[in-house]
């Protein structure tokens, strides 16, 4: 569930956010702080399957590019190590699934348990989402960090392009597969060398960046 907000339909002054037909500015955590110069164009409001509100900025910025260097490097993607570098370091798999599967299970057969329609069956919804959210939310980080750190460290990036879709069809690795999160951590690498001035190259794919 989303609804988005045009530039008339909520007040921001670079501190709080006051949507329309609202009397009091919405009490937000922040993930990180707006430029205080660049006013939204919109703000879209939504909520997760967890039941957690989410609020989003639509805004326009210039983002300079990194200094050039001269490191490159290769990334080979793997299950046992998520990612091993050409400069040899092994980058571990943290398995966040595997973490919390046992959490996840119990929370999954307490709901399968409840009467259907019932608010009992809905509480027990949301504990199920609640522990994917958590999984969810901390490969994200691990995967934002990590590929944040290489973008960083090297002016070119090589990355083996994988089919991850038809990797999953393989039913004895389709759980690590997805736990790994393989697609999510290269698209991450992309967007961030397009905006970092790097040169990100798919082998067996594209090159993405400058």
């Amino acid at each position: 569930m989303h609804t988005t907000y045009a530039s008339n339909a909520f007040t921001w002054d670079g501190e709080t956010l006051t949507l329309a037909k609202m009397k009091t500015a919405l009490d937000i955590h922040w993930h990180r702080a707006l430029p205080r110069h660049i006013k939204p164009s919109s703000v879209t409001v939504s909520k997760d399957g967890a039941n957690r509100y989410f609020v989003s900025f639509l805004v326009a910025e210039d983002i300079p590019a990194l200094p050039i260097i001269t490191s490159m490097v290769g990334l080979d993607l793997g299950l046992t190590s998520m990612v091993i570098l050409s400069t040899g370091e092994a980058v571990g798999n943290p398995r966040f699934l595997q973490q919390d599967e046992k959490k996840l299970v119990r929370a999954q057969r307490r709901h399968a348990k409840k009467r259907k329609g019932s608010k009992n069956k809905e509480k027990a919804r949301v504990k199920v989402a609640r522990v994917h959210a958590r999984i969810c939310d901390r490969r994200r980080d691990y995967q934002h960090k990590l590929s944040a750190r290489i973008v960083h460290e090297n002016q070119v990036i090589c990355v083996e392009s994988l089919a991850v879709k038809n990797m999953v069809k393989n039913h004895c690795l389709a759980k690590a597969i997805s736990d790994v999160g393989w697609g999510e951590f290269v698209r991450q690498l992309e967007y961030k060398s397009q905006w970092s001035g790097r040169t990100l190259v798919q082998l067996g794919g594209n090159i993405v960046g400058v």
